[in-house]
């Protein structure tokens, strides 16, 4: 049985056994949907990744946003491409993956 790739592992874990994977949007489509919260995982990713992913998250109909990044020092950067779109949510590392502490910042919407 073939290994699986870091961002299907964390991918699992954030959806469980309840999560939807893959749910189409009109701007794209997100990794997955758990109880109403929106899910993107980025894997090592660019500052341009970040902000696409940023870009594809902010059209998800549902309340609640999430970008997971697997870096504890690209949690900043994720948070920084959601606030360049005008993204509310949650930028931060992945649960259970390791024994790392999860690191987490939030990310107000954009006042008008």
């Amino acid at each position: 049985m073939p290994k699986k790739s870091l961002h299907e592992r964390i991918k699992e874990t954030e959806l469980g056994k309840t999560g939807k994977p893959e749910v189409d949007v009109p701007g794209g489509r997100v990794d997955g949907v758990v109880r109403g919260t929106a899910i993107q995982v980025a894997v090592n990713p660019t500052t341009t990744e970040l902000q696409e992913d940023a870009r594809v998250l902010k059209m998800a109909p549902q309340k609640r946003k999430v970008m997971v990044v697997n870096k504890a020092g690209d949690v900043r950067k994720a948070a920084q491409a959601m606030r360049e779109e005008g993204l509310g949510g949650t930028a931060r590392t992945p649960k259970r993956l390791g024994k790392a502490p999860i690191k987490r910042v939030s990310v107000p919407k954009r006042r008008r």
